[in-house]
């Protein structure tokens, strides 16, 4: 399995998933998700499911013989490079919000630390520093 680097919430999974299938999508939320990162996005059945959309028998079966299935996207970030969960919202570690969290983008393909007060940015330098 080739590795993931994280996992988004349910709200970005569905309008990433519109943009990818040519749909009705919001802009807005896609150029900051692009904006913020364009590798893979991990995903299992049960978000599909949460979803309502249908996966390609072939991506059901991918899903399902590498175990993910119904893990919370809690556990799916666990799985992933960075651990971490993108979303609208949610400021709470292992969330990160594509709308002004503290952890800026940069273009220039790395992360700009630019404070280091909250709980998530020190959990995720000591990933960083110790693994």
């Amino acid at each position: 399995m080739k590795p993931y680097g994280l996992v988004l919430s349910d709200e970005l999974q569905k309008v990433y998933l519109d943009f990818k299938e040519k749909r009705d999508f919001d802009q807005v939320i896609v150029r900051q998700l692009l904006h913020y990162y364009k590798g893979s996005f991990l995903t299992n059945t049960a978000q599909m499911t949460r979803l309502g959309r249908e996966m390609s028998p072939s991506m059901e079966q991918q899903l399902r013989s590498a175990g993910l299935t119904t893990q919370t996207l809690d556990e799916l970030a666990g799985k992933t490079v960075y651990k971490i969960i993108l979303s609208t919202g949610n400021n709470m570690f292992p969330y990160v919000n594509i709308h002004g969290d503290t952890i800026e983008n940069n273009n220039r393909y790395h992360t700009n630390f630019s404070m280091l007060k909250s709980q998530k940015l020190k959990c995720l330098m000591a990933y960083f520093l110790f693994y």
